[in-house]
């Protein structure tokens, strides 16, 4: 959800929470390699995003009217919790928090003065400590 503080300049917050279990590819590799991965399984995520949009352009369409385009590189930073579970299936499971900043480029195109196609794509960075915490 962005909230925009000029025609330019946004601010907003995402969030969201991972549900499904996929972990079919997990038992196969344990039980057709004989070997056990380490996995990683997130939990959720909350980010705060900027964007600030620069590129701006109307284009005329056969003479019958205009299409309004936008283009911006948004910017988030945020927190994910991720969950190490252990290859020993008697030993605890422990949580990381990770620091998870993202980049990417967004358009807007404007067809309508209420559609708009939106697209996107965006990469986020996270690295992940496998250290196992012991209790002293």
């Amino acid at each position: 959800m962005n909230y925009y503080l000029t025609d330019v300049l946004a601010v907003g917050v995402e969030g969201e929470i991972f549900t499904k279990n996929f972990r079919e590819t997990y038992d196969l590799v344990a039980r057709q390699d004989r070997r056990l991965p380490t996995l990683n399984k997130y939990n959720w995520g909350a980010s705060l995003n900027f964007s600030y949009v620069p590129i701006y352009a109307k284009f005329a369409m056969l003479n019958g009217g205009s299409c309004t385009s936008s283009g911006w590189p948004p910017s988030a930073s945020g927190v994910t919790q991720s969950e190490v579970i252990p290859r020993d299936p008697a030993a605890p499971s422990w949580t990381n928090i990770l620091i998870t900043p993202n980049v990417g480029l967004h358009r807007a195109l404007f067809l309508t003065a209420g559609f708009t196609l939106n697209l996107g794509c965006a990469t986020t960075c996270s690295s992940t400590s496998t250290r196992h915490r012991t209790a002293r």
